[in-house]
């Protein structure tokens, strides 16, 4: 089932439980059903999955098990190629930001761990070099020669459907990407206080400390620095693939 595993021998290592698919009957969270599956489908072969869940529930198809499920947490990615995340800045109006600092580098976040929805901003390679320091020679992942830049949303939705999603305003609208220029691209000091600030606190934080009119004229002038390949509707428009590839794998993957 995982992919990070040696065609040759047969062996795989889950050391960084990527490629891990969890399964609970009976589980004791009064949130959870019957059932709890967990797994990461850009990691393992789906169609396999759907094999192993008709063998644990023959009475009803895999499909029909998805479309009845609750979704208590679902992962969004999205991965900026050549650009470093430590030169962005992030903005998501009532999301208070928190860096935190791990062996792959430094992780901002924008909400609290237990919100209906977060977004996680971090160095992608930097995580897939410290990832390979945990896996054998042969399963190492390739790493990419350039930046990239993984923004990541978490979904916490209660008693929410696959379906459901699309139908759901986008929540992607609500995070602004801002890339300044190395050099002052200001003569106001108070605009180059506000992004100093903003590096620790968010800009969130930032702008609340000014007058609204100083809020204001920091924003027009920031706006000809808001990043062209954020473009949360057409990230968005890429859902019902998503959505699809998991409810139905046999039209999206190719079996082994």
């Amino acid at each position: 089932m995982p992919k990070n595993i040696d065609a040759n021998t047969g062996y795989f290592d889950d050391e960084t439980k990527d490629s891990r698919v969890l399964i609970q009957c009976g589980p004791k969270n009064s949130l959870w059903r019957f059932m709890r599956i967990e797994f990461n489908p850009s990691k393992i072969f789906m169609l396999e999955l759907v094999a192993l869940i008709e063998a644990i529930v023959p009475e009803e198809s895999y499909t029909e098990l998805m479309l009845k499920a609750f979704v208590n947490r679902m992962d969004l990615t999205v991965d900026v190629q050549n650009v470093l995340v430590d030169l962005l800045y992030f903005y998501c109006k009532n999301a208070s930001l928190t860096n935190v600092l791990t062996k792959s580098g430094k992780t901002i976040k924008l909400g609290g761990d237990s919100s209906p929805s977060q977004f996680c901003l971090y160095n992608k390679v930097a995580e897939i070099i410290a990832k390979n320091g945990k896996k054998d020679k042969k399963l190492k992942d390739v790493v990419p020669p350039y930046d990239i830049s993984r923004i990541e949303l978490r979904l916490r939705e209660k008693k929410m459907r696959l379906e459901d999603y699309m139908v759901c305003q986008n929540p992607f609208t609500r995070l602004s990407v801002w890339k300044f220029p190395k050099k002052a691209w200001s003569e106001l000091s108070l605009n180059k206080l506000i992004l100093k600030v903003a590096k620790y606190e968010g800009l969130q934080t930032a702008l609340l400390l000014v007058k609204r009119s100083e809020r204001r004229a920091f924003e027009k002038c920031a706006k000809p620095f808001l990043c062209e390949f954020w473009k949360p509707d057409d990230i968005w428009k890429e859902l019902p693939n998503v959505i699809g590839g998991i409810l139905d794998p046999s039209a999206y993957y190719k079996p082994l």
